[in-house]
Formats: structure tokens, sequence, C-alpha cells
């Protein structure tokens, strides 16, 4: 019989499989690792645009705040304006009633004391004149005068006294008609 050694055979067939089952677990190592370092790249580049997202979002929400506070400012301004002009017309308006009742003023009566008295929403405005004449004559001609002014016709007239000069004292109300109510 015959005595074979078949120690280095085994031996050299264990080496073969230890570096076979060592390359699979070392490769395995590197997929792993490779793996590992992909997705942790990949959450890191995520969390990025995340924060580039929250960045351009916060970016954009200041800029529409301040566009959204200029055009507020813009509309209030407008508004002024419009309030301003409407003011304005209010006073050419007055200007224009005051101008015709000095225009209508007769000789010989004048004004010391005018009042007005804004209307509500049932009650017209009242323009309240007060002033001296020197007869009778120039109070008759001034409540004829005062039915002429546009846009206003004349109430029922206080009482009219006379001074210790002899001049008469009067009141004239002049109700506002509703179509041409004008702001004081």
């Amino acid at each position: 019989m015959y005595m074979v050694n078949l120690l280095p055979w085994r031996l050299h067939r264990q080496r073969q499989r230890n570096r076979f089952w060592g390359g699979v677990t070392l490769a395995t190592a590197l997929v792993l690792l490779l793996m590992t370092l992909l997705c942790r790249h990949r959450i890191q580049t995520e969390q990025r645009i995340v924060h580039l997202r929250q960045d351009a979002d916060a970016t954009l929400l200041a800029a529409l705040n301040q566009r959204h506070a200029e055009r507020m400012q813009a509309q209030q301004h407008l508004q002024q304006q419009v309030k301003r002009e409407q003011q304005r017309a209010a006073t050419r308006e007055w200007q224009r009633v005051l101008t015709r009742v000095a225009e209508q003023m007769p000789d010989g009566a004048w004004l010391t004391q005018l009042h007005y008295q804004p209307g509500e929403l049932t009650q017209p405005g009242k323009l309240t004149l007060a002033g001296i004449a020197t007869s009778l004559a120039a109070l008759s001609r001034l409540d004829g005068a005062l039915s002429q002014i546009p846009g206003f016709h004349p109430g029922t007239a206080g009482a009219t006294t006379r001074d210790a000069q002899g001049r008469w004292q009067f009141q004239q109300p002049l109700i506002q008609d509703a179509a041409h109510a004008a702001l004081p």
C-alpha cells in the first residue's frame, strides 16, 4: 500500500478557500463602505438642497413682504392724494359759494359771522349768516339775493333786532341742497 501525503494539497486548497472568502468578505466590506459613503453623500446633498430651498424661500418671503409693504404704502399714499383732492374740490366749492354770497350782498349790508353746521343722514347742512344792515331795504334786498345762491335755499330767518346805533342785526340760515352738499 501506498501512503499518500495529502496535507500539502489540503493546505493549498485551504489557502485558496481562505483567499476566496477573504476576497468576498473584503469586497462585501468595500461595497458596504462604498454604499455607506454614497448614502451619506446623498443625505448631505439633500440637506444642502433643503437648506438652499429654505434660504431661497426666506429670501423670497422677505422680498414679498417688502413688496407688500411698498404696495400698502403706495396705496395709502394714493388714498391720501384722493382725500387731499376731495378736500381741495370741497374747498373750491366753498370758495365758489362764499364768493357768490359776497357778490350777492347788497350795499348797506355786511356779514359779521358765518357758521356752518354739517348735515346728517336725514338733515341737510346749514350755513348761518349773521350780519348788520343799515336799513330795512338793504335787509329786504339781502333776502332776495340769498335765494339766488346755487346749492342753497333760504331757511326761516332768525331774529332781526336793532342795535344801539340803529342798525339792523340779522341771522339768515341757508339750507344746503342734498345734490350740492359740499364738505366744509
